[in-house]
């Protein structure tokens, strides 16, 4: 495997670790390595990440490879990592019955977008509020003012 596509299956894996919110220390380190070592050596097979409740799981093809549970992440979705993109499964699916079940791919710029855009909006809610809150104000003045 040349080393452009090992540093891109490394970058995504990074990636991936950093969406389902995964602990930056030295343990996070050596699984990274050991994840990136076993997708890049099983190209041919498939290799995916899956992540679900505290879990993440490595398939090659739909065979489940390793288990590492326990790693301090704290995210409600369902993703899943084909070193070449990050994309969202069905929860039900999975935690029903393992079904690996796409219901979109997306770049870790989406979903840190959309983050950033909730955050947004709720920034434009809170000022929305004040602003009515000093309309409400302004139109009390001018009744008063009035009458």
């Amino acid at each position: 495997m040349s080393s452009k596509n090992l540093e891109k299956i490394a970058a995504n894996v990074e990636r991936f670790m950093n969406l389902v919110g995964i602990p930056d220390d030295t343990k996070r380190v050596q699984i990274e390595e050991e994840l990136v070592s076993r997708m890049a050596g099983s190209a041919d097979k498939k290799p995916s990440l899956v992540f679900a409740q505290d879990h993440l799981y490595l398939y090659n093809d739909k065979t489940l490879v390793k288990d590492y549970p326990g790693l301090g992440a704290n995210s409600d979705r369902v993703l899943q990592c084909d070193a070449k993109k990050i994309s969202i499964l069905d929860r039900q699916a999975f935690l029903n019955n393992k079904t690996i079940l796409i219901t979109g791919a997306v770049a870790a710029t989406a979903l840190a977008g959309a983050a950033l855009a909730e955050a947004e909006q709720r920034k434009r809610q809170s000022s929305s509020e004040v602003s009515y809150s000093n309309n409400n104000n302004n139109n009390n003045n001018n009744n008063n003012n009035n009458g």
